[in-house]
């Protein structure tokens, strides 16, 4: 009987170990937030002119009329910035003859037919370029700050010492006039772009030619149309990416529970499928406090079950890991760097999984670093336009 009880129990224990295996899978999916420019200027001082020349095949006024950088207010003269446009002539190119000869062998390889088609090829190029001229103030990220930091106390300021004066120049002071716009030029974007046109081919070069001029006319103007309707676009991504602001999407990796006989395993896969089905609404012209509202509940969630969860058996310690995993990164969507460096110590207090209490200390400290730079709450940048037509920019892929 008691050998029985015993076997009972074992069972029973066993049964217990398998029900509370805990698998845990990547859940990976975008999120976007606004994208920081390049250079950093006061809000005070964000004023911008535009300036377009070049080639008149272009409709100039309806391109300025679309050219906006976010969060400066444009004005006639004397911006701090100002963004020259200069547009080339779209080149069709000129077509190019194009042969391959065929040749059928026998099996002594001597050769018993041969056969020459031609085609002609040309390429039509677009051609500007957009160039920002401003202050320069670049943002750096936390590492290169750190490591220029470190040089510098290194070898110790050295005072610059002043040229000597050439005696040659003593009393010259011409003035000459300087068209050039104010301000250092920062960035240079060329807007250069190709399109390829190949004609049929056929065993006759004057056939060939006559297919190439054929499909010529129509290429070239669907292919003028497509550089001439990208245009504004482009500028205007170009010129937010240097001093305004963008939109951006990051690929992002959680964390989620598949072991169907867990006992958390049906809350746990709502909870995470119902986060990715909310941050994915957010978007970089809004504000963190609806999303946040809305993921109020999943927080609290996550924050009871690394509570419930932290003995010392592994599969209790991998599903705690996996929940403080995806707890910093939600607080990393939420630009909340100091909750991201709390988790960080929970993991180096825990001894477990200690490797994420570096990344996520790195990674909040970056954040940090970009919040402060541009002295923002948040990486977003309120505006009332649609978002969804706003051209994204995709981010690296963060573990």
């Amino acid at each position: 009987m008691k050998q029985f009880l015993l076997t009972l129990t074992l069972i029973a224990c066993a049964f217990a170990m398998t029900a509370q295996k805990v698998d845990i899978d990547k859940y990976s999916f975008y999120v976007e937030h606004a994208q920081m420019p390049m250079h950093y200027v006061d809000k005070a001082d964000r004023t911008y002119t535009v300036n377009l020349n070049g080639s008149d095949q272009f409709n100039h006024e309806m391109i300025l009329e679309e050219l906006a950088m976010r969060g400066w207010e444009r004005v006639e003269k004397d911006g701090t910035v100002d963004v020259r446009v200069t547009l080339s002539n779209f080149d069709r190119g000129e077509p190019t003859q194009k042969k391959k000869t065929d040749q059928k062998k026998n099996k002594e390889g001597k050769v018993v037919s041969s056969t020459t088609n031609y085609w002609y090829e040309a390429t039509m190029v677009g051609n500007g370029v957009v160039k920002c001229y401003g202050p320069e103030n670049r943002f750096v990220s936390k590492k290169q700050a750190d490591k220029a930091a470190e040089k510098a106390k290194k070898k110790g300021k050295k005072e610059e010492e002043a040229p000597a004066e050439n005696p040659f120049l003593a009393g010259v002071d011409i003035e000459v006039e300087d068209e050039a716009p104010e301000g250092e030029l920062v960035n240079s974007y060329s807007l250069k772009k190709e399109y390829k046109i190949e004609g049929g081919k056929s065993s006759s070069s004057s056939k060939a030619r006559d297919a190439f001029w054929l499909k010529a006319d129509g290429a070239y103007d669907d292919s003028f149309e497509n550089f001439a309707g990208g245009l504004s676009s482009r500028v205007n991504s170009n010129m937010n990416a240097v001093y305004g602001f963008g939109r951006k999407k990051e690929w992002l990796k959680f964390r989620i529970l598949d072991s169907k006989k867990h006992p958390e395993y049906e809350t746990y896969q709502n909870a995470v499928k119902a986060m990715k089905a909310i941050l994915e609404k957010k978007r970089f012209n809004k504000t963190h406090d609806e999303i946040e509202a809305a993921l109020g509940p999943i927080i609290e969630y996550f924050e009871a079950t690394i509570k419930k969860y932290g003995a010392d058996d592994k599969h209790e310690k991998r599903l705690k890991s996996a929940t403080m995993y995806n707890l910093a990164k939600l607080y990393y969507v939420l630009d909340k760097p100091e909750k991201m460096k709390e988790i960080a110590s929970d993991y180096a207090r825990w001894g477990h999984d200690e490797a994420y209490a570096k990344d996520f200390n790195a990674m909040a400290e970056d954040l940090e670093h970009l919040l402060v730079f541009h002295n923002i709450e948040g990486r977003y940048f309120v505006t009332d336009e649609d978002a969804d037509a706003v051209e994204a920019e995709e981010g690296d892929k963060i573990d």
